[in-house]
């Protein structure tokens, strides 16, 4: 399913913790595919390369 970055930037890390390596930010707007939704953390990829992380799912919103 397809979730968009909310109006700040919002950091995807390594494993499903805050303490984890950032991996890459997604900017305001930007498109994220989750393959794996949780109550805290999803798992998914930046659509415009691929990149896979985690991020906080209440940050995400839905592309409806």
């Amino acid at each position: 399913m397809i979730y968009r970055c909310g109006d700040e930037p919002l950091a995807a890390h390594q494993e499903e913790s805050e303490a984890s390596e950032a991996l890459y930010e997604l900017c305001p707007g930007e498109a994220f595919a989750v393959l794996d939704m949780g109550k805290i953390w999803s798992w998914g990829y930046r659509c415009s390369d691929h990149r896979v992380g985690y991020v906080a799912t209440a940050k995400l919103l839905t592309d409806a």
